[in-house]
């Protein structure tokens, strides 16, 4: 089983500001997490996973805009530092 959890904003203002300087249709990036798992999770161990993957700053994101259009991962094969 194969579930999505998105994160906050990949960005800050001013960082999003840059991107947007060399591709004006950015409005929103946000980190993505996707866990592979071997049952199904209940509401306790969702909101735990949850918890965890709320990191980052608080301060200064973007206000999230529109809906995903493209979603980037790194190429098959690699393995994350947190797997």
């Amino acid at each position: 089983m194969i579930i999505e959890i998105a994160g906050k904003s990949a960005h800050s203002r001013f960082a999003l500001a840059k991107v947007q300087a060399k591709v004006p249709q950015v409005t929103y990036a946000e980190h993505v997490h996707i866990l592979e798992l071997t049952d199904a999770l209940d509401d306790a161990e969702r909101s735990k996973v949850e918890q965890l993957l709320n990191y980052g700053p608080d301060q200064n994101l973007p206000e999230k805009i529109g809906d995903p259009g493209v979603i980037v991962v790194p190429r098959t094969g690699t393995i994350s530092p947190w797997s």
